[in-house]
């Protein structure tokens, strides 16, 4: 495993952040029935797929975000899917930024990306999956890989449970995310959760009795925004030139127990 730094002062931001996002994403995520369950696919950005993938528009995340949501901000270039942070006002907020969310919820299985994180403190570009807030608790689950533009040789790797941090850490990756494509995945199954980077495992959770771990079904969700409130967890955001772009070449999702999908798969190279 390569060295993890927990941040342990400042979760209370990312939780007030990860609350935010709670309240905000109840609403997108309704159109997802909870037995609405998505089978393994890989998507390339030639284009959008309707059927797999829409943009978030019109809404914003609340006070702690500094943008807000717009399909203007969401491009297909060079066969890869842009997601845009600009300058224009839009909802009350100085900034625009852009999202897109799978249509179907997924289950248990390996989440795979090739991107390129975007480079400015201040902002962060992800990719994670996400669960509605539960009926009962009124919270949501979450599996994070997430992009501090402050620092992208680093990486944030996360899970939330009930709307609680279970463990951040800043993994050093040995390259600049914003300089290039690179895969990253998380295999999510009933008793374990495995991040990798260009195929490397370095880091992994094993389930345990009567401490939370993620169990709902989620959405896949990619997406850019900034913020000057949350500091402390993501840099002062210091008006970099704009717009400032995350790139997605593809996605992934197996479905625990099928097969590799492609030759470069994570799926492929895990000896079980």
């Amino acid at each position: 495993m390569e060295h993890q730094t927990r941040q342990h002062g400042l979760w209370a931001k990312r939780v007030a952040y990860s609350a935010a996002l709670a309240f905000s994403m109840a609403v997108a995520s309704q159109s997802a029935p909870a037995d609405d369950l998505g089978g393994s696919f890989v998507s390339k950005f030639s284009r959008l797929d309707s059927s797999l993938w829409a943009p978030s528009n019109g809404w914003t995340n609340g006070d702690y975000w500094d943008c807000a949501w717009t399909r203007d901000n969401v491009r297909i270039n060079e066969q890869k899917l842009r997601l845009e942070l600009t300058k224009e006002p839009l909802l009350g907020k100085p900034f625009s930024c852009a999202e897109v969310q799978s249509r179907k919820l997924y289950g248990y299985g390996t989440y795979e990306v090739r991107m390129r994180a975007t480079a400015a403190s201040g902002v962060v570009s992800a990719f994670f999956s996400y669960s509605s807030p539960d009926p009962e608790t009124k919270h949501n689950s979450e599996i994070d890989i997430e992009f501090l533009g402050r620092d992208t040789n680093k990486v944030q790797l996360n899970y939330l449970v009930d709307g609680q941090n279970q463990g951040v850490t800043l993994n050093d990756l040995g390259f600049d995310a914003s300089s290039g494509m690179n895969d990253y995945a998380y295999e999510w199954l009933p008793d374990s959760l495995r991040w990798y980077i260009n195929g490397k495992l370095v880091r992994e959770v094993l389930r345990e009795p009567g401490k939370p771990f993620p169990t709902h079904n989620s959405k896949i969700i990619m997406m850019i925004w900034n913020s000057s409130k949350l500091s402390e967890w993501m840099g002062p955001f210091e008006n970099p030139p704009l717009p400032l772009s995350a790139y997605y070449d593809w996605v992934a999702f197996t479905k625990a127990g099928d097969k590799c999908q492609f030759p470069e798969s994570i799926v492929c190279k895990i000896k079980k």
